[in-house]
């Protein structure tokens, strides 16, 4: 810990009643984390301990280790309430579990639980925790988050991390070109992290404009499941991949933004989109 208030919090949590009293419920999961015994003994070994009268908060239920089976845990859950006078929280994402995990989850869920609570907020919801609505800066990356319903905080706190790594080079340019990055900020963003189905596949955007070219020269024909993504980035707006564009794909594949490269690209794109706004296509292709 590099600051001194948490050391010296961490010190007096240690040296305290409470540490006294949980430290045997948490010790037994370091073990099975650092590869020791799992399953049962695990449990067993819990039942054995000194643990009572606390607020216990078991997060990340459907990514316990292999060899701990969720009635294990459940029923370590049920012992803490019913025998040791604990409350206990578990968090979990049930989309997460297999089926036979979600099966049993839910026959003894009921058993163990007296209060279920689904939070469930939605796209708007998310959005404005992981992107402030306070912040003017990054309005159009929430407008664009929104649109493509994007749901998972981590992801969202992803596009705007590389919003901020980008607008120290965006911020002499015009709104406009800043909407049109964040627009592809947030696309890029989501198909490269996530990997659900209800959106294109990341290589597939990636390589978007290549292949519009390819089967307009006759030497590609779209499947099914392209035509379904192409119609999904028409209504999103997506024209294609561009130079600046690029550069958020190298971006995001390499964590590092390339300063030298982006200037002259922004300086060549706010000279694109002005001749566009001349000539009207930059309207209609946002509309």
């Amino acid at each position: 810990l590099a600051d001194d208030g948490a050391r010296t919090y961490l010190e007096e949590a240690l040296a305290s009643k409470w540490w006294s009293r949980a430290a045997p419920a948490v010790s037994p999961f370091k073990t099975l984390q650092g590869g020791g015994a799992a399953g049962s003994p695990i449990v067993e070994d819990l039942l054995q301990r000194e643990v009572s009268d606390l607020i216990v908060c078991i997060d990340d239920l459907e990514r316990r280790g292999e060899g701990l089976r969720l009635a294990d845990v459940l029923g370590y859950c049920s012992h803490l309430k019913e025998r040791r006078g604990c409350r206990v929280v578990v968090i979990l994402n049930e989309e997460a579990f297999t089926d036979e995990e979600a099966e049993s989850y839910r026959g003894l869920s009921e058993k163990v639980f007296d209060h279920q609570v689904l939070f469930d907020p939605s796209p708007r919801e998310r959005t404005a925790i992981a992107i402030p609505e306070t912040d003017d800066r990054y309005a159009p990356l929430r407008d664009s988050c929104e649109r493509l319903r994007i749901t998972n905080i981590r992801i969202l706190q992803r596009a705007k991390r590389l919003v901020a790594d980008f607008a120290p080079f965006m911020k002499r340019h015009d709104a406009a070109l800043a909407r049109r990055f964040a627009h592809s900020a947030a696309l890029y963003t989501l198909c490269f992290y996530s990997h659900e189905d209800s959106h294109p596949p990341y290589a597939f955007v990636r390589g978007y404009r290549d292949a519009g070219i390819a089967r307009l020269g006759g030497t590609h024909e779209a499947t099914p499941e392209e035509e379904r993504w192409e119609g999904f980035l028409t209504t999103y707006g997506f024209r294609g991949g561009d130079p600046l564009d690029r550069e958020i794909v190298k971006y995001i594949e390499s964590g590092v933004v390339d300063g030298t490269a982006l200037r002259f690209l922004l300086d060549e794109s706010e000279r694109e989109l002005e001749a566009e706004k001349r000539s009207g296509r930059f309207e209609t292709a946002w509309e």
